[in-house]
């Protein structure tokens, strides 16, 4: 008898205890779009603090981006060319930015001018091509207003909807621009349109020289051989 007592009292402790986890944990289908509702807000939640506190990184080859743009209704076509990229994806609080480094690049700019510019690596900001930026033993060469142009220097920013172009070389180095025999020397060199004509002008900034010394003259003639 004693034995039947303790099965019925295991057989009730049991049937307690699953009631008690049925209705502590079971989701009743008027709870479930609640349920749901959180744990999206959960998910959303983490999405957004990843990327903050562990931006992502996509590494890519033989990367080519197209970018148009338009001035005076005038449109200019931008290819950028790269052996390899890496895209790094990160958020600031609400705002997300997307930076893509280039290697071994190559810009090809056609429109009113045709320029073309090549440099170790370069960057820009996906969410806004306002701004491209070249680094390490830039090569820029085409033709502004039908002048057939060369320059050399260590870092150049290309704003693209304003056509203008800032070359720049840190001290003792300069920027070097050479256009049917003008020879242009300075720490920085600003190729923009000039905002009376249209027309686009090259202008010195800093220390400016009309000549080349020996070795930015050997500098520039090597270059000029690679299109002669």
């Amino acid at each position: 008898m004693f034995r039947n007592i303790t099965l019925i009292a295991y057989f009730l402790f049991f049937c307690i205890g699953t009631a008690t986890i049925y209705f502590a944990i079971h989701i009743r289908p008027t709870d479930a779009p609640t349920y749901k509702q959180l744990i999206q807000d959960s998910k959303d939640l983490h999405s957004q603090t990843a990327l903050e506190k562990q931006p992502m990184h996509q590494l890519r080859k033989q990367v080519q981006k197209d970018i148009w743009t338009s001035l005076h209704n005038e449109q200019t076509h931008i290819v950028l060319q790269s052996a390899a990229s890496n895209l790094t994806t990160q958020q600031k609080r609400d705002k997300f930015e997307a930076v893509e480094i280039l290697q071994d690049l190559t810009c090809s700019i056609e429109g009113p001018h045709s320029l073309q510019i090549q440099a170790q690596h370069g960057s820009y900001s996906i969410s806004d091509f306002q701004h491209l930026q070249f680094i390490g033993n830039v090569q820029l060469h085409g033709y502004i207003e039908d002048k057939e142009s060369f320059a050399l220097a260590e870092t150049l920013h290309y704003f693209p909807k304003e056509r203008k172009m800032l070359l720049s070389s840190e001290a003792p180095s300069r920027v070097l621009f050479w256009q049917n025999d003008l020879q242009l020397a300075a720490p920085q060199i600003q190729i923009a349109p000039d905002s009376s004509t249209s027309l686009i002008t090259v202008q010195g900034i800093g220390d400016v020289h009309f000549s080349f010394d020996l070795n930015e003259e050997n500098a520039i003639q090597e270059f000029l051989r690679c299109f002669l």
